[in-house]
């Protein structure tokens, strides 16, 4: 008997950054530099009177808030892991989702 072996899927999400880099560089290629990063200030300038150059904002700073935005960007690569009876459902009458079983991608 030939021994068979399970099918691999990708686990890793969809890069929607890399998407979004790419409908940037087909509406603005030249906001590009040879490195391939983005120059603002050329993107100003393509952008002409649709920049808000206001410096009256609110806004919300803390330690952190960069890193948390570029993790967020990020491509998940994560597995999925069975939970164990946690959360509402665990107490509430069996309505399918122990059944079921639900998984926590991460």
């Amino acid at each position: 008997m030939e021994k068979q072996t399970p099918e691999k899927f990708d686990l890793r999400s969809h890069d929607l950054l890399a998407d979004k880099q790419a409908a940037l560089r087909a509406a603005f290629p030249e906001v590009f530099t040879e490195g391939g990063k983005i120059d603002f200030d050329r993107l100003k300038m393509a952008l002409g009177e649709a920049v808000d150059a206001g410096k009256e904002r609110y806004g919300m700073n803390w330690p952190g808030k960069a890193e948390l935005f570029q993790n967020h960007s990020a491509a998940a690569q994560g597995r999925g892991e069975r939970m164990q009876k946690q959360g509402i459902a665990a107490n509430a009458p069996d309505d399918g989702w122990r059944r079921a079983g639900r998984l926590r991608c991460g």
